[in-house]
């Protein structure tokens, strides 16, 4: 691996990640909301962030 794809990672991984994070909390709420049960579905999600 040269410096400059190791840079690139360094840049990109942490977005990822962090999309993925988000992706999971929304993911999380929208199976909660199906449930018909708001309130609990947004103090479910938070440990998630």
């Amino acid at each position: 691996m040269n410096d400059e794809s190791i840079d690139y990672a360094k840049e990109v991984w942490p977005n990822a990640l962090q999309e993925l994070r988000f992706y999971s909390i929304v993911l999380c709420m929208v199976q909660q909301m199906c449930r018909k049960n708001t309130y609990s579905s947004e103090r479910k999600c938070k440990h998630l962030q």
